[in-house]
């Protein structure tokens, strides 16, 4: 099955569910009535819990507050990876290291989705490849949701009603937060924004936006003096104001860029993880993208 893309890219129940639920890997007891579900990064983990429900517990081996791109797994976690039912790994560079372990899980008895498989995605044009962003996007997020629905299915047909139920119920919250992203950014005074990395391709096609990116594919990379420079250039001829940085990243690229030109910064999240303060204040997924909108709307001067 593939989903193409167009021109252009629920909650948590309780905090205490998804303390529970979506950990660090742990050697503690587990319900082996319940599905167990191992993911590269934090969007597979909520994505899944969301639609497992009560009958999977769903860990993610990127830890909170950590930035995935650069991220390796212990030997000890990839070790508890071979004690799942189901592996979800996004692919495309995001998580270099899981690639690596899909032909030993498989004859193993894991069930692997490599969920970016799943889409044509779209070519970058600085770095070559692929992006591999899309979960960023809440249309293509509801295609994310269809897989993982499926894969339950097929390895616990006893609870398909309530797999579907839970996915239905997901998709019908990621259209409303498409149709918010829609109404909110359909006028706008302003159509370019500065980010930190490239990671929003495929929303900002989706909702008309320009987005220029400080760096590349890796929020870790360092862009050249000749590139700050034509950043500067750029965020003065688009009269931007407010340049965005991430929380699992250092703000000072961004920051920098803003004073040269007089601006101000504001988070615009990838939603690769979540810092231990969001955690801690319950933050998930969907109050994220809110946020997301948000500071669009300000920096966009929007209706």
């Amino acid at each position: 099955m593939k989903f193409k893309i167009a021109t252009l890219v629920l909650l948590m129940g309780s905090l205490g569910l998804f303390l529970g639920c979506i950990a660090s890997p742990s050697t503690g007891d587990t319900d082996n009535t319940k599905l167990k579900i191992t993911t590269s990064f934090y969007p597979l983990a909520y994505f899944a819990q969301q639609v497992v429900g009560d009958w999977g517990e769903v860990t993610s081996l990127t830890p909170t507050g950590t930035e995935p791109h650069a991220f390796e797994p212990s030997a000890k976690a990839v070790a508890s990876v071979y004690e799942s039912d189901l592996f979800l790994f996004n692919g495309a560079g995001v998580d270099a290291w899981a690639k690596a372990l899909q032909e030993d899980l498989e004859p193993a008895g894991v069930k692997v989705i490599e969920m970016t498989s799943y889409f044509e995605l779209k070519k970058r044009s600085d770095e070559g490849g692929y992006d591999p962003h899309i979960w960023t996007d809440p249309v293509l997020a509801q295609n994310q949701i269809e897989v993982i629905r499926d894969a339950l299915i097929s390895l616990d047909p006893e609870h398909a009603l309530t797999y579907q139920t839970n996915a239905s119920e997901t998709i019908a919250k990621l259209s409303a937060l498409d149709a918010e992203f829609q109404t909110t950014l359909d006028s706008c005074s302003k159509d370019t924004i500065i980010v930190a990395h490239d990671a929003f391709q495929y929303p900002t096609d989706g909702y008309r936006i320009n987005i220029i990116s400080i760096t590349g594919l890796s929020p870790e990379s360092e862009p050249s003096a000749q590139k700050l420079a034509e950043l500067t250039e750029l965020a003065k001829a688009h009269d931007i104001k407010t340049i965005f940085f991430e929380a699992l990243s250092s703000p000072k690229l961004a920051q920098t860029l803003a004073e040269e030109v007089g601006a101000t910064t504001l988070v615009l999240n990838p939603l690769e993880g979540l810092t231990d303060e969001q955690l801690e204040a319950g933050e998930n997924y969907f109050s994220l993208m809110k946020t997301n909108l948000n500071n669009l709307s300000l920096a966009l001067e929007c209706q």
